[in-house]
């Protein structure tokens, strides 16, 4: 009679142990972007539509003839900490356009903060936090002053070894530029492929 309840003991331990791992195993799977992190080389592309009055509620500009057009491309290093957050810095080429007098390029040392979200399926988000971004333009017309950016919000995949991001914009969302006392009001299009460079 005691071997038997030995026995059944020790398989009842065992059966318990098993289930344990099991379950385990299954919650890190349904949480396997929870500590996710890494850097990331980000190549970016974009354009803006530009005005100093505003945007009216269906995406025309109040005033048209105060508008001008951009184009983006940034060569950027992102870094994910397991926390959600995450910062990005590097360099940003525009070039712009303001219809019929006026044209000029300019770079600019960029930085910013941001936090993510990744679902279980590998869908991202991230936005910006308010205040963070800053630019210092290094050439241009522009050249030794700074400007700041009010938010984006991107939205992509990461692949399932961790290895590419991409991120694009989700909405036509108008962002504020600022630069002195000038503040530009836009709406942007923007797609980046993000590479990992650490393991």
């Amino acid at each position: 009679m005691k071997g038997n309840t030995k026995k059944l003991a020790v398989f009842v331990v065992i059966a318990a142990m098993a289930m344990f791992i099991a379950a385990a195993m299954a919650s890190a799977d349904d949480n396997k972007w929870s500590a996710f992190h890494g850097k990331y080389a980000a190549t970016s592309v974009g354009t803006c539509l530009w005005t100093w009055t505003g945007w009216n509620p269906n995406l025309t500009a109040i005033d048209p003839t105060t508008g001008y057009t951009s184009s983006t491309t940034q060569q950027t290093i992102w870094t994910f900490y397991p926390d959600g957050t995450g910062t990005g810095q590097g360099r940003n080429v525009g070039l712009n356009y303001v219809f019929p007098y006026y044209a000029a390029a300019g770079l600019s040392e960029v930085s910013w903060q941001f936090t993510y979200n990744i679902t279980h399926d590998g869908t991202s988000t991230t936005d910006l936090i308010l205040g963070t971004f800053v630019g210092t333009f290094l050439q241009g017309p522009n050249k030794g002053l700074t400007w700041t950016w009010d938010k984006f919000s991107d939205s992509g995949m990461v692949s399932q070894d961790h290895k590419t991001i991409t991120l694009s914009s989700v909405a036509p969302d108008v962002v504020k530029l600022t630069f002195g006392s000038i503040v530009n009001y836009g709406i942007c299009s923007y797609g980046r492929v993000l590479t990992r460079v650490d393991e």
